[in-house]
């Protein structure tokens, strides 16, 4: 006698079993359709494929249609427009600090990407500022300019970029900048 139990023979794995859900399956379906199954969804549906069909089959002049795609265009024109305007505050993105031209970006409110441009060529330079070391070394002319500690330089300002930012929120603060 085999120890096997009858739900783990092949037998009723592969035919009996699919018969029992089948009929099942049927007698369940069968007890349902007589009952509304998703009424609401199909109801919902039902209204929004008449609504597509009435405004689809409505007889308009074709002026009206025309005058709603200008309007259209006109709003979607004037919101882009002003999503453009810049507050007058982040506009001001260049000045002069201590004999030095220096250029910036905001990151919403706050101060990015200070940098100093090269006295020479006004070009961006390649500011190094480490806890180490400060340089700033101009890409077209080739200048370098290293601060020493504890000597006077010419770019003593490198000493704390930081006193650049806050010369910057100062200005903003009291509407020192040029307004563009």
């Amino acid at each position: 006698m085999s120890t096997e139990r009858f739900h783990q023979k092949w037998y009723f794995q592969g035919v009996i079993l699919p018969i029992l859900v089948t009929v099942l399956g049927s007698a369940i379906y069968d007890a349902i359709k007589e009952k509304p199954l998703l009424s609401t969804l199909k109801s919902c549906l039902n209204w929004i494929c008449k609504g597509l069909i009435y405004i689809l089959t409505l007889k308009i002049a074709l002026y009206w249609l025309l005058a709603l795609l200008v309007l259209l265009i006109l709003i979607i024109a004037i919101a882009s427009k002003s999503k453009q305007v810049l507050d007058p505050k982040q506009q001001y993105t260049t000045d002069k600090f201590i004999n030095w031209q220096w250029e910036w970006s905001y990151a919403g409110n706050r101060i990015s990407n200070l940098t100093p441009l090269c006295p020479s060529c006004q070009t961006i330079m390649n500011y190094i500022n480490s806890e180490y070391s400060k340089s700033a070394e101009c890409p077209r002319c080739n200048n370098m300019y290293v601060v020493h500690k504890r000597l006077h330089t010419d770019i003593i300002q490198f000493e704390d970029d930081r006193r650049i930012e806050m010369l910057i929120v100062d200005n903003l603060r009291k509407g020192n900048y040029n307004r563009i």
